[in-house]
């Protein structure tokens, strides 16, 4: 039996120590990303931020996983 990725996605929860920090790895990656989506992102209060971050897969369409 054969069989065909048609989409797919790694999901990360990461924690950056800084809004600065997040916006140079999303800079610094973007290039190697044919599409990615941020899910879901929140500031701490001590200025940290945790982002939900959906990527591709095996360079596949980008699942879609909600509104």
């Amino acid at each position: 039996m054969s069989k065909k990725l048609l989409a797919a996605g790694i999901v990360r929860d990461i924690e950056f120590i800084s809004q600065y920090a997040l916006d140079v790895y999303i800079n610094h990656n973007q290039s190697k990303w044919s599409d990615f989506k941020i899910l879901d992102q929140f500031t701490r209060a001590d200025g940290s931020v945790v982002v939900r971050l959906l990527t591709p897969y095996n360079n596949t369409e980008l699942i879609e996983l909600y509104e």
